[in-house]
C-alpha cells in the first residue's frame, strides 16, 4: 500500500472530528428511530417477515429476516468529501468449520450535514431526520433495500 502525504485539505478535515461525529451520531439516530418505527410495526413481520431489535438506544439495529440475521453497524471514516460515516449491513454466516461471522453486504453513508445516500450513489440523498408528519418513503425504500440485501445471493 503506498502511503501518500497527507494534504491542508485532508488535514483541514480531522480539524473538526468530534463536531462532525457527534453530527454523524445524531442523523444516525434519527435515522435509527424512523427505521425502528417503520420496522417496528407488525405489518413489516406480516408481509416482509422482517422483526428488529434496536441494541440499547441506537445506532446498532439488528433484523432478523427470512434470510437469517442482519445488523447495521455504524463506522465512521474520512475521505476526500470530509468525515461521514458508513451504516454497514451485515450478514451472519457460517463459514466451512462451522465458525459464525458477519459479512458486509450492503451499506449507506451519512455526511456530517445528516444526508443519506444509499450504497455508493454519491448525488442521491435524503435527510436522516424526518421533517413532517407524511408517508416514510425513504425509509420504506431503505427497508426493502435492506431486505433484498440480506437475502441476495453472494458470489
Amino acid at each position: 500500500m503506498e502511503h501518500l502525504p497527507i494534504t491542508l485539505e485532508q488535514r483541514e478535515f480531522a480539524r473538526y472530528v468530534v463536531r462532525d461525529l457527534e453530527q454523524i451520531n445524531i442523523a444516525a439516530l434519527a435515522l435509527f428511530d424512523r427505521l425502528s418505527t417503520f420496522l417496528g410495526n407488525q405489518r413489516a413481520k406480516e408481509v416482509w417477515g422482517v422483526s428488529i431489535e434496536s441494541k440499547g438506544d441506537g445506532p446498532l439495529l439488528e433484523f432478523d429476516t427470512p434470510f437469517g440475521p442482519t445488523r447495521l453497524v455504524l463506522v465512521p471514516f474520512t475521505n476526500e468529501r470530509g468525515v461521514q460515516a458508513r451504516y454497514i449491513l451485515e450478514k451472519r454466516a457460517t463459514d466451512a468449520f462451522g465458525n459464525t461471522f458477519w459479512r458486509d453486504v450492503w451499506s449507506m453513508r451519512i455526511d456530517k450535514n445528516g444526508n443519506v445516500f444509499q450504497g455508493n450513489d454519491t448525488s442521491t440523498s435524503f435527510p436522516a431526520q424526518l421533517h413532517f408528519m407524511a408517508q416514510d418513503e425513504h425509509v420504506g425504500s431503505i427497508a426493502l433495500s435492506i431486505l433484498y440485501a440480506s437475502g441476495a445471493e453472494v458470489r
